[in-house]
């Protein structure tokens, strides 16, 4: 039997705790016995030093990652140069 943990959190986005400010990437997910939800994100090296990842509720964060540019869309197809022999 295995355990599933749901939750619309994703491992590498940047998050933000809406309580304390603190930024960082979502490296880890846990789940209690009773269902509360954990996020640990970790922080930007500073220093060439590694700081110590930070556990929050699931609730109290808001993803700040900024959305994917897509290209592409509606467009004209591409026109062909005239032939320069002609």
């Amino acid at each position: 039997m295995g355990i599933k943990i749901e939750t619309d959190l994703e491992y590498g986005k940047t998050y933000k705790d809406s309580v304390s400010g603190f930024k960082g990437k979502l490296v880890a997910i846990t789940r209690f016995q009773y269902g509360c939800v954990r996020a640990g994100l970790q922080p930007e090296v500073k220093d060439e030093k590694l700081p110590s990842m930070e556990w929050f509720d699931e609730g109290s964060i808001a993803s700040i990652t900024p959305k994917e540019n897509l290209s592409g869309g509606p467009t004209d197809s591409p026109k062909r140069n005239p032939d320069p022999s002609r």
